[in-house]
């Protein structure tokens, strides 16, 4: 997808910015076969500190990154409230600084980052391994998440897409395992975007996940016997 994103942006003379939220670490495939890294990609790549994510500091905060001079310097005015110089304002900007002591936290964190990922990486493996044991997959179990050629998938959230989503989550929690929904209403049905005029149906693969998407616990830190214990519930639930 990145290789035919850039081929457009070019012959529409576009910008690509991209989103790296939840993809620090992460590659993608280009197309003369090599990859780069996600945010190192389009002409700005946008990274989030936010504490839950894979590289989180202890509040909020973020990076962008480019290799545009013009787009940096453009960057660095908007963050610290469009002032070029003390109290000579060229824009109306932001109050957007990283403060020394999350950049500090990061500066620590980022030695584990390999480390983490390939905790999250493997944990992800093993939840494939023991779904497909289930005989679950294609049937109540409708996808799971993949790694496909050239890219790879750092698991910031393990999002699978069930049927009857919102009754299993009801029993997991009754287990006491946790799970969430990133994110439950599409885009085009957001209230801020009504101007936009778009409806329910409209883009009906997107409204249909919606509905079908839960993420389950995966961090590093977490134990295989933690993970049987979360995929034999599903197991079970599916099985009554």
């Amino acid at each position: 997808p990145m290789a035919r994103l850039l081929n457009v942006a070019k012959k529409q003379r576009l910008h690509l910015i991209e989103d790296v939220a939840q993809a620090f670490g992460a590659r993608a495939a280009l197309s003369n076969g090599s990859s780069k890294c996600a945010g190192t990609i389009g002409d700005l790549g946008c990274f989030s500190f936010f504490p839950t994510k894979t590289l989180g500091g202890m509040g909020d905060g973020g990076l962008v990154a480019t290799n545009r001079r013009e787009s940096a310097e453009k960057i660095r005015l908007l963050r610290h409230h469009g002032e070029s110089s003390q109290y000579r304002h060229e824009a109306i900007g932001l109050n957007s600084r990283l403060d020394e002591v999350q950049a500090a936290v990061l500066s620590v964190k980022l030695r584990y980052l390999d480390q983490w990922i390939e905790g999250r990486i493997e944990r992800a493996h093993l939840y494939q391994k023991l779904f497909e044991e289930t005989g679950l997959i294609g049937r109540e179990i409708i996808g799971l998440p993949l790694s496909r050629g050239g890219r790879n998938h750092i698991f910031n959230y393990y999002v699978i897409r069930v049927a009857r989503r919102d009754a299993l989550r009801e029993r997991l929690s009754q287990q006491g395992i946790q799970s969430a929904i990133y994110y439950p209403v599409p885009l085009h049905l957001q209230s801020c975007f009504a101007s936009l005029g778009y409806h329910t149906g409209d883009f009906p693969a997107s409204e249909l996940v919606a509905t079908q998407a839960v993420a389950l616990p995966i961090y590093p830190e977490l134990l295989p016997e933690q993970q049987q214990y979360v995929v034999e519930a599903i197991r079970k639930f599916y099985r009554r």
